[in-house]
């Protein structure tokens, strides 16, 4: 199993459960160690048979940017939901 990582992807939003943490945005850091078979890829050179990292920090930021969630256990759980969205993912692992 290969890895894809992504270190220090920053964030700014909303979370906590303090009400001062709730009228303030903090910044976050999300670190993302993705598992795919990364082999094919390496054969064709086709953007197609690699999971899209840049998409894929698009898509952590938009969500973590929406979310209002209280908990950082909850927005972890949903960084990793967005990441196995994608096809050829295996499995991911979320630090924030």
């Amino acid at each position: 199993m290969d890895r894809i990582l992504i270190d220090d992807l920053r964030v700014t939003t909303i979370i906590g459960a303090l009400p001062h943490e709730r009228e303030i945005a903090q910044p976050l850091r999300f670190d993302l160690s993705i598992g795919v078979d990364l082999h094919h890829a390496g054969l064709t050179d086709e953007l197609n048979d690699t999971v899209h990292y840049g998409l894929v920090c698009e898509r952590i930021v938009e969500m973590a940017k929406d979310s209002k969630d209280i908990l950082l256990e909850r927005l972890a759980a949903k960084a990793a939901d967005v990441v196995l969205e994608f096809d050829l993912v295996e499995h991911v692992e979320v630090t924030l």
